[in-house]
């Protein structure tokens, strides 16, 4: 079969690979029909660690089952299912206190990470009943693919949080999942929502899902006489502007869905002292994350950073799913509309076009989605 490979660092083909075979009675073979690329594909491509020979990339798709092992009883050859880009080892004891690194760390990141991924013909995978959701197949595509990754990341972090109605919230990065966690922040009726990006696109989404929006290109905002300069450790026109508007004293929350390794830095300095949470959702490429030693009050400033991976497993695309049924997730999505007389190696081509324009991040696209075996 034909499938788009990571064949050395930084280097993607469309390569000859063998049809997967059922390795567990649990598992399925799986033919994807709709795809999209991340921005941790992008991650793994370009500065992850090494992998294993001619791994196949992506884990975000909507899937027809094409065959079950035998113990599989609730889904069926021929169902339409969304497959999350969260996959647990079920089988490890500790799976229900960490389902992201059960037994290992990121071992629930399977797909395109440790086995190969859906940006191919067919893949494997272990735990069906378990790792995906059965969809009517007259669903909204569209949105539901979103719920593969980006809603449930978003949720992780928006759950982690604990938040109040009357908390404000400060989300760094307004990518696909900042703006579902927006989305899911509005629908529990957080009013107070600061929302930090930079593309024009992103930013008109933003405000149109009810967050007041910091271009962090264009403030220019100066830090209140009142503080102590130590209160911006990187020198942050944002952090200014956060800390002016709330007169000093910071946020409730901070949920980082991106930007680089120095947001973490800002967020410690915007967040308030004695009950401040900071969530990080984000996967830096630096090497040192830095934490201010004045703004964490020389490590006792009562303020808590939680660093997540998304949680995995049918339990939580349901959750998606259903927060979504009233959400405008097809704004996220770009369709890569190709011809029906499409072969393959046509869609694979796609799939690496778009990861190509998810690694420079133009204006005006946030997701792609790539029909594969429609």
């Amino acid at each position: 079969m034909k499938a788009l490979a990571l064949v050395s660092k930084g280097k993607l083909k469309i390569i000859n690979k063998k049809t997967p075979s059922i390795k567990e009675a649990h598992g399925a073979i799986l033919a994807p029909i709709l795809v999209t690329p991340c921005t941790s594909d992008v991650s793994t491509i370009f500065h992850g660690g090494k992998k294993i020979k001619n791994l196949v990339m992506g884990h975000e798709c909507i899937a027809r089952v094409e065959k079950i092992g035998r113990s599989v009883k609730k889904i069926k050859n021929g169902d339409i299912v969304l497959v999350g880009s969260i996959s647990p080892n079920w089988d490890d004891k500790n799976v229900n206190v960490s389902r992201p690194h059960a037994g290992s760390h990121f071992s629930g990141h399977q797909l395109g990470n440790k086995i190969d991924g859906c940006f191919a013909e067919k893949f494997y995978l272990p735990h069906l009943e378990k790792n995906v959701v059965k969809i009517n197949k007259n669903s909204n595509f569209l949105s539901i693919l979103m719920c593969a990754d980006m809603m449930p990341t978003a949720y992780t972090g928006i759950k982690a949080l604990e938040l109040k109605k009357d908390d404000t919230l400060c989300i760094y990065g307004i990518g696909a999942v900042g703006l579902c966690a927006i989305l899911i922040a509005k629908s529990m009726g957080i009013k107070n929502i600061y929302a930090i990006g930079g593309r024009s696109h992103n930013i008109n989404l933003a405000k149109l899902y009810g967050a007041r929006v910091i271009d962090y290109k264009k403030c220019k905002t100066k830090l209140p006489k009142n503080l102590d300069k130590r209160s911006n450790s990187t020198n942050s026109k944002v952090v200014n502007e956060i800390l002016k508007l709330t007169k000093g004293v910071g946020v409730d929350k901070v949920l980082i869905c991106g930007g680089p390794a120095s947001t973490i830095s800002e967020a410690c300095d915007i967040v308030k002292y004695g009950t401040g949470k900071i969530v990080n959702l984000a996967g830096f490429n630096e090497d040192k994350i830095y934490i201010p030693k004045f703004s964490i009050g020389k490590g006792m400033a009562g303020k808590e950073i939680k660093f997540l991976l998304s949680d995995g497993g049918s339990d939580i695309l349901k959750k998606a799913i259903s927060l979504s049924k009233n959400m405008p997730l097809d704004d996220l999505v770009t369709y890569y509309d190709l011809d029906e007389s499409a072969n393959i190696e046509d869609r694979l081509a796609a799939i690496y076009d778009s990861i190509m324009i998810m690694k420079e991040k133009p204006d005006g696209i946030i997701k792609i989605a790539i029909p594969i075996n429609y």
